[in-house]
C-alpha cells in the first residue's frame, strides 16, 4: 500500500509539472518558428488586417479603459467602470475567426511571468459580436466588438494590475492583430491628486512659461501586508502610453533641461507621497470632426481642412480630455478617409521634426505621422487613414531618434502654445506588489485630476 501512494503522489506531481510547463508554453510563445510557419503566417497576415482597435467603459466611449474589480466579494467602487468595451474594424477574406488575449503585466507593461495569474485558460475568449461592413464601405470588411467580464464568458480578470489586450489569430495564437492597453483597478487604498500653478522649462527655449506641478497622496489599507508598494504612475488622459513613474528608481529634481521631474516618498505613518514637476500647462487639443460629412463628404478625395492649421498661441475651444465621445454617423459613411494634415509656418522652415499625434495614433510619434516640408505649397504636411470619428490632436516638435524610435525633446508647446485658460484631465495608479498567487504587481488604487475649475 505505501508503493501505490508512493507512485501515485509521483504520478500527480509529474501531471502537475506537464500542466504548469504547458500553461507557461501557452503564455510565453516560443521563438523558434519555423521558416515554413513563418510563410504560412506571411500569408494570412495578407488576408487578416485590424484598421483600428479601441477600448473604453462599457457604460460610455468617452469613459477611460479602466476596470473596477471587487474587494472581499463586494463591487468594485472608484474611478473606472465594471465592464469594458473593445472593438475594431477588420479586412479579412470571409469571415473572422479570432481571439481575445489579456496579457498581465508588472508595473513597466512587462509581460507577467506567472502561469497562475497569467492563467490562459481564464484570460482567452472569443465571444465577440461580428457585423458586416455597411453597403459603400471600402476600407474594412467586418466590424468586432466585445463587453468582458460577463458572467458565464471569458475572458475573466481576477487580478488587478496593468493589462495588454491583444487581439489575435484563431488559428494561429502567435498571429498577432492588433492590441491596446487597459487597467484592472482593486481599489485597496484612499488616493488624492492636487495640482498646484508652477513654471514650465522647455528644453527648446529659454523663457519660462506657464506650468503644472502635481502632488498625488495615498493611503493604503491595512490590509496590503506582506508586499510593498511599488509606487506611483501619473497619466495625461488619454495618454495610456506615456506615463511618468515615481519610485525609488525614478526620482530626479532638475536633473535634464527640459524633462519632467518626480520625487518619491514611500509609506511613511501610512501615506506614500508622489510629486512630479515641470508639466506643461499646454493648449487644448485641436478638434477634428470627421463625422460631419457635409463638411468632409464621402467622395474618395483626399480630404482636409478648409484652411491649414497655423501655430496657436490663445485658448480657442474645450477639448475632450483626449478621449472623444461618441458621434453617430451614417452607415453609408462610416469608413475610413484619407486625410491630410497641413501645417503653415508662413513660410518658414525649422530644424526640429515635427509629428502629429492624437486619438487615432495613442498619442505617440511615430515615423509614418511625420509631417515633411512641401516646397509647392511651403506646408509642412502628412496623410493618412483616418476613421469618421470626433478626434483631437496637436503637433509636437523635437529631435527624432531613429535607433530608439522616440521623439527626443517633444514639446507640444512650441506649434500649439500654452494660455492659462487651458485645463488637462490626469489619471494617478498606485502599484504594490502582492506575495501571493507566486507574486506579481498589481493596482490598489486611482485618483483623477483637472489642472483647472474654469469649467
Amino acid at each position: 500500500m505505501r508503493v501505490r501512494n508512493c507512485r501515485l503522489r509521483g504520478s500527480i506531481f509529474v501531471a502537475a509539472l506537464v500542466t504548469l510547463a504547458l500553461l507557461q508554453a501557452s503564455c510565453f510563445p516560443p521563438q523558434n518558428i519555423t521558416p515554413e510557419r513563418r510563410r504560412a503566417d506571411s500569408v494570412r497576415a495578407s488576408i487578416l488586417r485590424v484598421t483600428d482597435i479601441r477600448i473604453h467603459g462599457a457604460s460610455d466611449v468617452a469613459s477611460p479603459p479602466i476596470l473596477r474589480l471587487p474587494v472581499d466579494n463586494r463591487p468594485g467602487t472608484g474611478i473606472g467602470d465594471d465592464a469594458l468595451t473593445l472593438e475594431f474594424e477588420m479586412q479579412c477574406d470571409g469571415i473572422p475567426n479570432v481571439t481575445l488575449e489579456l496579457i498581465h503585466c508588472d508595473q513597466n507593461w512587462v509581460p507577467t511571468e506567472n502561469v497562475f495569474v497569467q492563467d490562459p485558460t481564464v484570460l482567452r475568449g472569443n465571444d465577440f459580436t461580428v457585423a458586416r461592413a455597411p453597403v459603400g464601405v471600402t476600407h474594412y470588411d467586418y466590424m468586432l466588438s466585445t463587453t468582458f467580464p460577463r458572467s458565464g464568458y471569458r475572458p475573466q480578470v481576477q487580478y488587478a494590475g496593468n493589462y495588454i489586450a491583444r487581439v489575435v489569430d484563431y488559428y494561429n495564437l502567435h498571429h498577432v492583430l492588433a492590441e491596446c492597453r487597459f487597467f484592472a483597478v482593486e481599489t485597496r487604498a484612499s488616493m488624492g491628486m492636487q495640482i498646484y500653478s508652477d513654471f514650465y522649462e522647455s528644453a527648446q527655449t529659454k523663457v519660462l512659461q506657464n506650468g503644472w506641478k502635481i502632488r498625488v497622496d495615498a493611503v493604503p489599507e491595512n490590509t496590503l501586508f506582506g508586499g510593498t508598494i511599488l509606487g506611483t504612475h501619473l497619466y495625461q488622459s488619454g495618454q495610456w502610453y506615456a506615463p511618468l513613474i515615481a519610485d525609488q528608481e525614478h526620482q530626479s529634481e532638475g536633473e535634464e533641461k527640459g524633462a519632467p521631474w518626480v520625487t518619491w516618498s514611500p509609506t511613511i505613518l501610512g501615506k506614500t507621497t508622489a510629486v512630479f514637476g515641470n508639466l506643461a500647462g499646454g493648449n487644448e487639443h485641436r478638434l477634428l470632426d470627421l463625422t460631419d460629412v457635409g463638411q468632409y463628404p464621402t467622395t474618395g478625395n483626399v480630404l482636409t481642412t478648409g484652411l491649414s492649421d497655423i501655430p496657436r498661441m490663445r485658448f480657442v475651444e474645450y477639448d475632450n480630455n483626449g478621449i472623444p465621445p461618441d458621434r453617430l454617423v451614417a452607415l453609408s459613411d462610416a469608413d475610413y478617409v484619407e486625410f491630410q494634415f497641413r501645417l503653415d509656418l508662413q513660410g518658414k522652415r525649422t530644424s526640429s521634426d515635427i509629428f502629429v499625434v492624437g486619438t487615432f495614433n495613442n498619442w505617440i510619434p511615430s515615423p509614418e505621422w511625420q509631417l515633411q516640408y512641401d516646397k509647392i505649397t511651403g506646408f509642412y504636411m502628412v496623410r493618412g487613414l483616418l476613421r469618421r470619428a470626433r478626434h483631437e490632436y496637436q503637433y509636437v516638435a523635437g529631435k527624432w531618434d531613429a535607433d530608439h524610435n522616440v521623439l527626443r525633446e517633444a514639446d507640444a508647446t512650441l506649434l500649439e502654445g500654452n494660455p492659462r485658460d487651458a485645463s488637462q484631465a490626469y489619471y494617478a495608479f498606485l502599484y504594490y506588489h502582492d506575495n501571493t498567487a507566486g507574486g506579481f504587481d498589481k493596482i490598489v488604487g486611482v485618483a483623477y485630476g483637472l489642472s483647472t475649475n474654469i469649467r
